[in-house]
């Protein structure tokens, strides 16, 4: 979503650079704060402006609705593109044009198609060079398989700038999704030709390799699209992928791993491929090697994830604390550590957990619904539903949300609200594809068992052992104990392993105090513990560390010493820069002299300095950045097209060192990090 809010930006970036002189202060401080990303304080300016200039008015609303569309706020979007198409003056039509576009984008995520289509079109009669637009609807009309008026708008982009990547992307999906490959390759390969470090193109060429079965080609441009910049469409796909290209890219990850041994991000994939192949002990093996490399609490996390798959949930929940220990400003381990508690047994811990959780992020719908299940499991009934329902006002698409709390109303003897929200999640559950369904359990409480079993066994040829866990719980719900103790022994032996939670299910209460099913447990449950007291990883203990940092002033920036690579450099601190920087001065000596080689060289990458101005600028990788006594790994820097480039340290390294505290009158940065006991 927010690429599509980026092209807008930079088309209003562009038409203010042009008529930069034609507004006024706060207009133009507006914009250097809207360029700096400081979004609240921009929109202060421009109601400044709004209220001082009412001339100005239809400009301002513009790029207030531009802010909303970026932040995804889109209602509020709706409102402002609605202010700005009315006081806009109907003379400037390239700027009615951007505000009918800003309204057609609020228009498209809030899932009005007709009039987002009648807005993009009306941008495009008063402009008909707005490539923007062209894409815009280009989408739009391919959305909708009308893909002959979707290919007339792509090639029409063509037409305005026969450089426009954009544009034969574009062209290559359209192509793709009415299956003519070899069109769709064409169109990939020159999209890759003017943009080769564009990872888009690369994912999307993999995946029509893949209808091909050219399984090398493909695993090699989703190899490319990953290192480029970890593209999730590319780690979508990997993850995804049949056997015969699975094996492929395994193979080439471990040959990667083993000639770049520095960087974690090569057994991380291995480790999320163990995962879906349901090898959650080998994964753990990879998440540990990608750990030593990078202390990252991201792969302690992972490694959790797969004790709680292997029922281990005192080891999940030791690998969860030290990543909450590690990393006190990211609440979103309090999540996983709430659901290892519920997983555990212990509901009422989990709902204290998730308390924390909720306060940090009370936006966020998850929260509430996990509480609610939480709640469900202590026979809170009422706070269940009371979580429910907030967590449907701020997500009503999560059909499982509406499934848990018409279950609920049911116990409470209100079957037409229980029929409602069983509706509802038919409604919305209406892929077949991968596990994690509902629909089937909505028609079994509606009464429709034969449509019922119809679903489950579609779901079931996923070959997914939460599919036939779902086909247990809903046969031993129909009573027949047969069929789901079969189904329980599948999901049991293709890794189903969660003991506290099948305990407490009561969809399986019907097959519960079978002889049978008494077996199985017992029987899996030997197996995990049997596997869980093996020997595992040792992530080793934290201690935490302060260190102080000496630092000067020139003018108004502070610089320290550091080392970079190895090589000595005084750099400027600033915590406002997202990247190190460099300019081509140094880069270009620390090429010549040894400091990075050719494979550190990631691609490039534009950007606006402070100026509003765009510029080129190179990717590169560090291996390693020093301050003092404190050295982490694997740093992306940018290299800038400017030999008076200031050289900066960002926050993508400054938050890998640690807390960090700038004490003024000693001229001393203090580091508190957390640091590994060897």
């Amino acid at each position: 979503m927010k690429k599509l809010g980026l092209l807008l930006v930079c088309l209003v970036c562009v038409v203010w650079q042009t008529n930069a002189q034609e507004y006024t202060y706060n207009y133009q401080r507006a914009m250097e704060l809207y360029n700096d990303g400081k979004y609240a304080d921009a929109i202060e300016y421009f109601a400044k402006d709004i209220e001082q200039n009412p001339d100005n008015a239809g400009y301002c609303y513009s790029m207030i609705a531009t802010i909303y569309s970026i932040s995804e706020l889109y209602s509020d979007a709706l409102t402002y593109a609605n202010l700005s198409i009315k006081t806009m003056p109907k003379k400037d039509k390239v700027w009615t044009a951007i505000a009918y576009a800003c309204r057609g984008v609020a228009y498209r995520y809030l899932e009005d198609t007709i009039n987002a289509i009648s807005d993009f079109n009306k941008a495009i009669d008063l402009n008909e060079q707005y490539s923007y637009a062209y894409n815009q609807l280009g989408q739009l009309y391919r959305n909708k398989q009308e893909y002959r008026r979707s290919e007339d708008c792509f090639k029409k982009m063509i037409e305005i700038d026969k450089t426009d990547a954009t544009a034969y992307y574009g062209l290559g999906v359209v192509y793709y999704a009415q299956k003519k490959y070899d069109k769709a390759i064409e169109q990939f390969n020159y999209v890759i030709k003017l943009q080769p470090e564009g990872s888009n193109a690369y994912c999307m060429r993999a995946n029509t390799y893949l209808e091909q079965k050219e399984y090398y080609k493909a695993v090699d441009d989703i190899l490319d699209a990953l290192d480029i910049d970890a593209n999730d469409c590319a780690y979508q796909t990997m993850l995804t992928l049949d056997a015969e290209p699975l094996q492929i890219i395994k193979t080439k990850l471990t040959i990667k791993s083993n000639k770049y041994p520095n960087l974690a991000s090569y057994p991380f994939y291995l480790g999320r491929i163990a995962d879906v192949e349901n090898k959650y002990k080998k994964a753990i093996e990879y998440y540990s090697k990608a750990y030593q490399i990078d202390a990252n609490t991201v792969f302690l996390s992972a490694i959790a994830d797969d004790y709680v798959n292997l029922g281990n949930y005192n080891k999940a929940l030791s690998h969860i604390h030290k990543a909450i220990d590690m990393d006190t400003t990211s609440y979103s381990y309090l999540l996983d550590k709430a659901n290892i508690l519920n997983e555990m047994g212990r509901s009422k811990e989990a709902i204290k957990t998730i308390n924390n959780y909720i306060e940090a992020y009370p936006e966020y719908f998850g929260g509430y619904y996990w509480r609610g299940w939480y709640k469900e499991k202590i026979k809170d009934y009422d706070g269940a539903i009371e979580d429910y329902d907030v967590a449907i006002t701020l997500n009503p698409k999560y059909y499982y949300t509406y499934g848990e709390r018409g279950k609920l109303y049911l116990l409470k003897h209100n079957e037409i609200l229980a029929k409602k929200d069983f509706r509802g999640v038919i409604e919305l559950d209406t892929s077949s594809q991968g596990g994690n369904h509902w629909a089937m359990y909505a028609y079994f409480y509606l009464g429709q068992t034969k449509k019922a079993k119809e679903l489950m066994k579609t779901y079931l040829n996923n070959d997914a052992e939460d599919n036939y866990y779902d086909a247990a719980c809903l046969y031993s719900l129909m009573n027949e104990k047969e069929k789901a103790l079969n189904y329980l022994e599948k999901a049991l032996n293709n890794g189903f392993t969660r003991f506290a939670h099948i305990e407490r299910d009561s969809d399986l209460d019907n097959i519960r105090n079978e002889q049978r099913f008494k077996n199985l447990i017992n029987k899996y449950k030997r197996k995990v513990e049997q596997e869980n007291s093996e020997k595992d990883e040792d992530i080793g203990e934290y201690i935490e560390k302060t260190s102080e940092v000496p630092f000067t002033r020139e003018g108004k920036v502070c610089k320290v010493k550091c080392k970079i690579n190895d090589l000595p450099l005084n750099m400027i601190f600033d915590t406002g820069a997202s990247d190190v920087s460099i300019s081509n001065v140094e880069a270009t000596f620390m090429y010549k002299n040894g400091y990075i080689d050719k494979k550190d060289i990631m691609g490039t990458q534009y950007f606006m300095n402070a100026n509003g101005e765009i510029n080129e600028g190179t990717i590169i990788n560090l291996n390693n950045v020093t301050l003092q006594d404190i050295t982490v790994n694997n740093i992306r820097a940018s290299v800038v097209n400017n030999q008076k480039a200031p050289l900066l340290l960002g926050q993508s390294v400054l938050e890998r060192f640690g807390k960090i505290e700038i004490d003024n009158d000693k001229n001393i940065l203090k580091i508190t990090r957390k640091e590994r006991v060897k």
